[in-house]
């Protein structure tokens, strides 16, 4: 079974062991997630948006609108699928606006 070492007992079991279901079950994201991570425009070229990634070290970048607004997240297998020419079909209304 797969355990996860913690900082802090998790109750009735050993002190800092816990299976990783149950962790799961109890850890918020904000635990987890990664902090001053890189965001993207909209507008941003893929060739941009790729350098960005590669040289961070990162898989994902939110993008965000103008105001700062989340209004996707981008990841590398976009961006290969995109190369491969597998993109998704994006439709006017979803496309966003040039700024």
């Amino acid at each position: 079974m797969d355990t996860l070492e913690l900082d802090r007992p998790p109750g009735p079991r050993a002190p800092g062991r816990v299976d990783l279901r149950e962790a799961a079950a109890v850890t918020s994201a904000a635990e987890v997630m990664r902090r001053g991570q890189v965001s993207v425009t909209a507008d941003a070229t893929l060739t941009a948006v790729h350098a960005l990634l590669k040289e961070k070290g990162a898989h994902a970048a939110p993008v965000v609108d103008a105001e700062g607004k989340l209004v996707g997240v981008v990841t590398e297998g976009d961006i290969e699928r995109f190369k491969r020419g597998r993109t998704p079909a994006i439709s006017p209304r979803s496309r966003p606006e040039p700024s």
